[in-house]
């Protein structure tokens, strides 16, 4: 991630897509100005620290909102079923995919 702050801020980086992470939480330091060249869109559950500086964000649906599976911490597969339909989310699949 720092690396890809740096890329910014030299303005080598056009465009950024974040999908549920948020690196300006986890870095602790402030992306604008060096975001000011560089595209952001952040694809998440939560308004995060990324989301609110980001340029566009897309709604993603909670694991409760679509059907696939999940692996957790004890590396164990667990499917997991659409629980509700919610106006204008979407999986993160179908985000990436159009």
């Amino acid at each position: 991630m720092p690396e890809i702050f740096d890329a910014a801020g030299k303005g080598e980086l056009g465009a950024l897509l974040v999908v549920g992470a948020d690196p300006v939480a986890k870095l602790r330091r402030e992306p604008r100005p060096h975001w000011q060249n560089t595209f952001v869109i952040v694809a998440d559950i939560f308004l995060t620290q990324t989301a609110a500086l980001a340029d566009v964000v897309f709604p993603a649906a909670s694991l409760y909102e679509k059907a696939g599976t999940v692996t957790n911490t004890f590396g164990d597969v667990q499917l997991a079923r659409k629980a509700a339909d919610r106006a204008g989310v979407k999986p993160d699949f179908e985000i990436l995919c159009g």
